[in-house]
């Protein structure tokens, strides 16, 4: 997904059901400059869990192409309830930033 400069924006949320668990298996974040900003910023893709942040890929550069790679293989263990939340932000002026944003979770009765 291509976006230009905004506030820390929810891309994504998983709340493990009641009587549910889930495993994460793996997390990625990925980000690269498309266009050129006006003025830099620092722009982010992250994912947390719990409400803690388990990854997160910074990007602070105007070269167009630059980019950020950030993935983990895990083995954590969710609770009905528990939150994964994919986030981007970028607070430059101008320009345009690619994010993808990744979290494989396998949901099973507890």
């Amino acid at each position: 997904m291509d976006a230009s400069p905004h506030t820390l924006t929810d891309r994504f949320a998983y709340t493990v059901p009641t009587g549910k668990k889930a495993i994460v298996s793996l997390l990625s974040a990925t980000i690269q400059r498309r266009t050129a900003a006006t003025t830099l910023g620092l722009a982010q893709a992250r994912i947390t869990m719990r409400g803690t942040t388990a990854i997160s890929a910074l990007l602070q550069n105007n070269t167009v192409g630059e980019g950020r790679l950030i993935g983990v293989g895990t083995s954590a263990l969710l609770s009905a309830g528990d939150q994964v939340v994919g986030s981007t932000s970028d607070d430059s002026t101008g320009g345009t930033v690619a994010y993808l944003l990744v979290a494989h979770l396998t949901a099973f009765d507890a």
